[in-house]
């Protein structure tokens, strides 16, 4: 395997890290502003040069992973294009989840194989878990030998890459957020509703964690319609309304709540529902 470069060890970057070591990979270099996340991501690899400067790491490496920000992608590719180094063969990959390979064309012009590779996995920090990426979905993209190597690599670490095309990456990635980010959000909102109830943060979260987890088996087991319940799926307009009602201090939630209930009517008109009992809801959620 080429020698490997790793610029960014945030947490993408640190779990990368521990995984490249659990599979007996090595790090030739970490680079990350902060000296003390690069001397943790690059611990475990001997004679790993740690440093600030994305340049002096990239230069020991055959192979570069760019785990920074998005916004990071582009000015580190045209940073890496302009450093005097011989690209010619060397594979830089960034793992953005939105932007595709051609972010990195500064550095391709300059004779580099590149490609983008997404993990569909949050990452929240340490402790990291062993076999963080065991069966990890990874979208890759790119040109064709560094999509190879990448390949090669993710499946080292235990996931299963596949084929994304990139112009699918942006809608692709707003799914993700909302199955990952959004849900978060939305167990916030919730927790919020339960301690104006009354329950301590804690106990509200005890409350709700074995409902989440149901939800996400039954999911997991029936799919999305099946695992519907509540009134809803009951036609109960009433119990509806008064959720409305109960949700009139909370105009975030309220709002949250209908538009969420219009995206339960969709299904429910997919699934076959009445038709009469899917006017009835849309009706209020759009009215009330």
């Amino acid at each position: 395997m080429n020698a490997i470069v790793l610029i960014g060890a945030g947490r993408l970057g640190a779990s990368l890290a521990e995984a490249l070591a659990e599979a007996g990979l090595m790090l030739a270099a970490v680079a990350d502003l902060d000296p003390a996340a690069a001397r943790r991501a690059g611990r475990k690899f001997p004679g790993c040069r740690t440093t600030t400067d994305n340049i002096e790491a990239a230069r020991l490496g055959q192979a570069v992973f760019l785990c920074v920000p998005d916004s990071a992608v582009g000015p580190a590719a045209r940073a890496l294009a302009k450093s005097g180094i011989d690209w010619r063969g060397r594979i830089v990959v960034h793992c953005s989840g939105l932007l595709d390979s051609r972010v990195l064309d500064p550095v391709r012009r300059r004779g580099a194989l590149t490609a983008s590779c997404h993990p569909v996995r949050a990452f929240a920090g340490r402790p990291i878990p062993p076999r963080v990426f065991d069966g990890v979905a990874v979208a890759v993209e790119g040109q064709p030998a560094a999509v190879a190597w990448a390949r090669r690599i993710f499946s080292r670490l235990g996931a299963a890459p596949f084929a994304l095309r990139a112009d699918r990456k942006p809608l692709y990635h707003a799914a993700c957020a909302l199955a990952s980010n959004d849900l978060v959000v939305l167990l916030d909102m919730a927790l919020g509703l339960l301690e104006a109830s009354g329950f301590s943060r804690k106990r509200a979260w005890e409350l709700i964690a074995p409902l989440v987890q149901g939800t996400l088996h039954n999911v997991n087991k029936f799919g999305t319609a099946a695992a519907l319940t509540g009134p809803m799926i009951r036609g109960d307009a009433a119990v509806v309304g008064r959720h409305l009602d109960a949700l009139k201090k909370f105009p975030l939630a309220r709002e949250v709540y209908k538009k969420l209930g219009l995206g339960t009517v969709d299904i429910l008109k997919r699934s076959g529902a009445r038709p009469e009992q899917v006017r009835a809801l849309k009706r209020l959620l759009e009215d009330k």
